[in-house]
């Protein structure tokens, strides 16, 4: 699947490619994976790259074939290692929503 974040004037500032796996990196739209195939981000908006970030991870974890995923995976350029990341983890960094202390809390302001 794709996702792609565009500017009022319509122009693509950034998308992700990703799919939903399996442990056996077999397409399954109720796996536990989520593959990033890869991530585009457009010169002009690479210092929005944290604020890019957030937009995808909330569309990613919002949408209703990665109800499921538990673990987030992508290969890296620089070397080629597959880097797996917790998506509790993932969702915790980019959506927090912080006290002034710190904390993070859920949107319905329980503890995290």
């Amino acid at each position: 699947m794709i996702f792609d974040i565009k500017i009022p004037e319509g122009y693509i500032k950034a998308y992700i490619v990703f799919q939903v796996v399996d442990k056996d990196s077999r397409l399954d739209k109720h796996g536990e994976y989520l593959f990033i195939n890869g991530i585009w981000i457009h010169e002009r908006h690479r210092h929005e790259t944290k604020k890019i970030f957030m937009e995808f991870v909330k569309k990613l974890f919002y949408h209703e074939e990665t109800q499921n995923v538990v673990y987030v995976y992508w290969q890296r350029d620089k070397n080629g290692k597959y880097i797996h990341y917790p998506a509790w983890k993932l969702v915790k960094k980019f959506l927090k929503i912080g006290e002034p202390n710190g904390k993070y809390i859920n949107n319905d302001g329980s503890a995290i």
